[in-house]
């Protein structure tokens, strides 16, 4: 079973990292930083409850942290104070959260975030303080008895799309976070569990 610490090599211009198809029992790489490089996770089992701690982390330049089909259990994902650059790029479609915790606390996202497809169960999602100037892709995401919380997020991406997305038993809360852009669910009504802030 790999345990993946802090790596101090995972830094600079180009690199590239390939844990594809690897069986994680957490991982600790928090404060990395990489322009036009790769961090890779594609297929990716996390298993005990231990996250991968990506905080404070920088992706740059064209840089792409992959961990598209991963199965998180328990454990979850920590991407709290990180920032992705403007033609950067996070994709977590195809991925599988269940319980545990996706941390996106305090972070910064011009770039690309892919959820498409992805599947919550019993997950609980933090983007409290976020700034989210980017593209935010959860077409088709599933989540299931969970909530999302975007408490003081700046939310004012040029695409955040919904459409097909399942919130069964979710909440997705913006009732306190900046809306500075229309968000689109595919249709004239948010899907049962949007709860939007107070008209002005």
């Amino acid at each position: 079973m790999t345990t993946c610490r802090t790596a101090p090599s995972c830094r600079g211009k180009g690199g590239n990292f390939d844990f594809t198809g690897a069986l994680i029992d957490g991982g600790d790489l928090d404060g990395i930083e990489l322009t036009d490089g790769q961090l890779v996770f594609a297929g990716a089992r996390f298993v005990a409850d231990a996250p991968l701690v990506l905080r404070g982390s920088k992706f740059l330049g064209k840089s792409l942290l992959d961990v598209r089909g991963a199965r998180f259990e328990s454990g979850g994902l920590d991407l709290s104070k990180v920032l992705v650059g403007p033609k950067a790029t996070v994709n977590c479609s195809d991925t599988l959260f269940e319980d545990g915790r996706v941390d996106i606390r305090s972070t910064i996202v011009e770039g690309w975030f892919y959820l498409c497809r992805a599947s919550f169960s019993g997950t609980e999602i933090e983007l409290s303080e976020a700034v989210l100037r980017g593209s935010i892709d959860l077409r088709e995401a599933k989540l299931t008895k969970g909530v999302v919380r975007f408490d003081d997020a700046v939310v004012g991406p040029e695409r955040f799309w919904f459409e097909g997305a399942q919130f069964e038993g979710t909440t997705l809360d913006f009732s306190k976070a900046k809306i500075v852009s229309e968000l689109d669910f595919g249709s004239t009504t948010p899907p049962t569990g949007v709860v939007l802030p107070p008209a002005p």
